[in-house]
């Protein structure tokens, strides 16, 4: 898998996952569109990718779109695509240009 800085995007067309993205110290978005009968899971991972924790699940035949609040540096994250009946389903996860400060 490709390790991507900024944006990831692509589509969910059968079981699988995506690349992964640094998310580090900020706010980042979430999207999935064209939802069709699936399970979509976001993970993460503070090793470089040997173990991922589940950060949330959906199953919904709907769109999602929601924020989430990464505090460390270098945490990369996936989507993985668990189940799948129908699609495509399309993600993105990108940051904000905001940042955190944590003083």
């Amino acid at each position: 898998m490709a390790v991507i800085t900024g944006t990831l995007t692509g589509e969910f067309n059968g079981v699988g996952e995506s690349d992964h993205v640094f998310i580090s110290n900020t706010v980042f978005n979430v999207s999935l569109s064209g939802f069709g009968d699936a399970t979509i899971v976001c993970e993460r991972s503070f090793d470089a990718g040997v173990t991922w924790f589940e950060v949330r699940t959906w199953t919904r035949n709907r769109a999602f779109e929601g924020n989430g609040v990464e505090t460390e540096k270098g945490v990369l994250y996936r989507l993985r695509c668990t189940q799948y009946v129908t699609g495509p389903i399309k993600y993105r996860i990108g940051t904000t240009t905001a940042k955190l400060s944590l003083s």
